[in-house]
């Protein structure tokens, strides 16, 4: 079986790894779109006081 031993490493064997690596992975993705988020907001208030500025 390819790829065996990488999941006994995550810990799948006792059933939790993969759970786990699920839960890792949703908050980490929340994470980078609370970023995403935050970078697009910031980039609209620059381009809105461009607009007001001439």
């Amino acid at each position: 079986m390819p790829g065996s031993d990488s999941e006994d490493r995550l810990g799948s064997g006792k059933g939790r790894g993969i759970r786990n690596k699920k839960i890792r992975e949703a908050i980490y993705q929340r994470y980078r779109q609370a970023k995403a988020e935050r970078k697009s907001e910031k980039r609209r208030q620059q381009a809105e006081e461009e607009k007001a500025d001439p």
